[in-house]
């Protein structure tokens, strides 16, 4: 299943009763969407007022999600069974891709291993770390920005996650639509 847009399926810090909770929320359309909206999206989102009928999906929620979440564990198995192995669902409640700063709060430069495949690209930022490098000719001290990215090979081709990574690589080098920011 090929989707012509992209949405970007991510964790959002909400503050929910009374303490911060880590909150799923999917930016659709990302790929047409600037620098500038997608992180106006992402703080409206963070900033919003979370009750307990939007709290899981940012939504409110149909009877079916309500009856899910109230389920005994092997239904709710069951049904993420079923979730990820039909793309029109993966794309509602995941997103088309999955992109966590696991750096955001400190200066983690790991790895990430994904545990379950609720997408079938994962993209992992790390902390600004600074190392030595290379830079015409001579070592010099700089900043590096770790990202992992993980692909479930079943469903995306290596070349095209190539391609990819290339083209994200060259984005984030050139700073591509931050300068006005």
């Amino acid at each position: 299943m090929v989707f012509d847009d992209v949405d970007v399926g991510i964790p959002v810090e909400r503050f929910v009763d009374g303490e911060y909770r880590p909150l799923g929320y999917v930016i659709r359309r990302a790929n047409e969407k600037s620098v500038a909206e997608i992180t106006k999206e992402i703080r409206d989102a963070k900033n919003e007022f979370v009750d307990e009928a939007k709290e899981v999906l940012g939504q409110n929620l149909s009877k079916f999600e309500r009856f899910v979440l109230g389920s005994p564990l092997f239904i709710k198995k069951f049904l993420l069974w079923i979730v990820r192995r039909n793309g029109i669902l993966k794309k509602k409640y995941f997103g088309t891709i999955a992109l966590t700063s696991i750096g955001m709060i400190g200066k983690f430069n790991g790895w990430v291993i994904p545990l379950g495949g609720t997408s079938s690209t994962l993209i992992a930022v790390g902390g600004i770390t600074e190392k030595p490098g290379v830079i015409d000719g001579k070592i010099k001290i700089r900043e590096y920005l770790p990202v992992v990215v993980t692909v479930d090979h079943d469903l995306v081709d290596g070349g095209l996650v190539t391609r990819f990574i290339d083209r994200l690589t060259e984005l984030v080098e050139n700073a591509h639509e931050l300068k006005d920011l």
